[in-house]
C-alpha cells in the first residue's frame, strides 16, 4: 500500500517542483507523515497518546490537500487503507521544495460532504450528512517546514468531528410502536470558523430496532453544539405509523454536545409520565466545551 501511495503523490508533487532561472532545480527533500487516530472519549492532541491500536478499523478513506506558503499544491484521495493494520498510516511526499507546508486530511467523508474551493486555503467545509447517513468522520491539519535534503518525519492525529448521543428507553408501554427524536440546535457545518449553522436533527424509527436487554437503546451521531448555545431534546411516541403522537415531551435539561464525547440520555416511563436523565463526562467538559478545538481544516 505504501508503494502505491508514494506513486500517486510522486506524480502530483513533482509537477510543482520549482526551477530557478538558471535551470538549476531548487533544493528538495522528502517528508514522511505518520497518521494516528484518536480513541473515543479521549482528548489528547499528542499523536501517539490515546490512539487506536489498528488504524484501518476506524478509517476507510482519506482526502488529502497540501498547501505551501498558503497556496494550493495538490490533493488526492486514498481509498484503500486496508494494509494499515498497525496504529498508524504513512503518507510519503517525495521531492518537495524547501518551505513551509500544511497538510489537511479528512477521513471517512463522502465527496458530497466536502464543500468549497479546496484550491483556496480556508475555503474547505464539511457538511453534516444527515442522521441516517452519519459516518465516523475525522480530520487533522499538520503544519511543517522542510529545509534539509533528507527525509523529515512528522506525526499527526486524526480527531473525531462528531459527538454521540446514546438513547436508552426504560419501561415504555408495550403498545408504543414508533418514536421520533428531535435534537434542536446542533451545528451542520465545519469550516475555518469552526462549527456553524444550527439545525434540527430529526429521526423517526420503529421501537423494534432498539438493541440491549435491560434498557434498549440506539446511538445518534451529530456535530457539536456551539459554546453557550446548548441543544434541546424532544421525544414523540406513537402507537402506529401515523402522525398523531400519544406522548410529546421536551427534556428540561439542555444538551451540551462535544466532539468525541458520549452523552447518555435515559428516557423512562413511570406513572404515566416521561422523565429524562442526561449523563455526561464532567471531566471532559472541564477540558473542552462545545467542540471548540484548534481548527482541523486550515489555520
Amino acid at each position: 500500500m505504501k508503494t502505491q501511495l508514494t506513486g500517486i503523490l510522486l506524480m502530483l508533487v513533482t509537477l510543482t517542483s520549482c526551477v530557478k532561472e538558471t535551470l538549476k532545480e531548487c533544493p528538495t527533500g522528502n517528508v514522511r507523515i505518520d497518521l494516528y487516530v484518536e480513541k473515543f472519549q479521549t482528548n489528547s492532541a499528542a499523536p501517539t497518546e490515546d490512539a487506536e491500536e489498528i488504524f484501518n478499523q476506524r478509517i476507510q478513506v482519506l482526502n488529502c490537500v497540501l498547501y505551501k506558503d498558503h497556496k494550493y499544491v495538490m490533493d488526492t484521495t486514498i481509498s484503500d487503507v486496508s494494509m494499515a493494520s498497525q496504529p498508524y498510516f504513512t503518507i510519503f511526499l517525495p521531492d518537495l521544495d524547501f518551505g513551509n507546508y500544511e497538510m489537511v486530511v479528512i477521513a471517512n467523508s463522502d465527496p458530497t460532504l466536502l464543500k468549497g474551493d479546496f484550491h483556496i486555503p480556508g475555503d474547505r467545509n464539511i457538511s453534516y450528512p444527515g442522521v441516517d447517513k452519519m459516518k465516523d468522520l475525522f480530520a487533522t491539519n499538520l503544519e511543517f517546514t522542510l529545509n534539509c535534503n533528507c527525509t523529515e518525519k512528522f506525526q499527526a492525529k486524526l480527531r473525531r468531528l462528531e459527538g454521540v448521543i446514546h438513547l436508552s428507553f426504560r419501561n415504555l408501554p408495550t403498545d408504543i410502536q414508533e418514536a421520533e427524536v428531535t435534537i434542536h440546535g446542533v451545528n451542520s457545518n465545519l469550516g475555518i470558523d469552526g462549527y456553524t449553522q444550527s439545525i434540527d436533527v430529526i429521526r423517526r424509527f420503529p421501537m423494534n430496532i432498539l438493541t440491549g436487554s435491560r434498557d434498549p437503546g440506539m446511538s445518534i451521531g451529530v456535530f457539536p453544539t456551539t459554546k453557550g448555545s446548548p441543544a434541546t431534546f424532544r421525544l414523540k411516541l406513537f402507537k402506529d405509523s401515523g402522525n398523531v403522537a400519544v406522548y410529546d415531551e421536551v427534556a428540561k435539561e439542555p444538551l451540551n454536545i462535544v466532539r468525541n464525547q458520549l452523552v447518555e440520555l435515559l428516557i423512562e416511563f413511570s406513572n404515566g409520565n416521561l422523565s429524562f436523565e442526561i449523563k455526561v463526562d464532567t471531566l471532559w467538559e472541564d477540558l473542552i466545551n462545545g467542540g471548540e478545538i484548534d481548527c482541523l481544516l486550515y489555520t
